[in-house]
């Protein structure tokens, strides 16, 4: 069995700065992942929706309060995005992504797919 290598690259999609994570284990169903970071939780929450329904994505905020903390794991249940805290020497993914089936799209998700792809760096 072999291990598949995910690329991972910067980019701007949608309006926000992310990073991506596309892994090509088939060419029908690429497994796209998206991080986007904020220093608060509105403007990451406001980030990050632009991904709905497009691939698994993931919100990447600064250490919280305990309040805010605890509100960001309610927003990003709800929402279904992934939550990870980052701080200068350590990252903690606090939620992971749901995953998003887009094998047999063919409309807007499978356009933003091959979006991504095209922004893969030549190797």
């Amino acid at each position: 069995m072999f291990e598949i290598e995910a690329q991972t690259f910067e980019t701007r999609l949608r309006g926000v700065n992310v990073t991506c994570i596309v892994t090509l284990d088939s060419a029908e169903s690429p497994d796209v992942r998206i991080e986007t970071r904020a220093k608060t939780l509105e403007q990451g929450v406001r980030a990050v929706s632009k991904f709905a329904g497009y691939c698994r994505r993931t919100l990447v905020l600064p250490v919280l309060s305990e309040d805010e903390d605890a509100w960001a794991r309610v927003l990003a249940s709800y929402y279904g995005f992934g939550l990870i805290l980052e701080s200068a020497d350590r990252r903690r993914e606090v939620m992971p992504a749901p995953a998003v089936d887009i094998a047999d799209d063919q409309g807007p998700r499978r356009s933003f797919i091959r979006r991504v792809l095209a922004e893969l760096p030549s190797a």
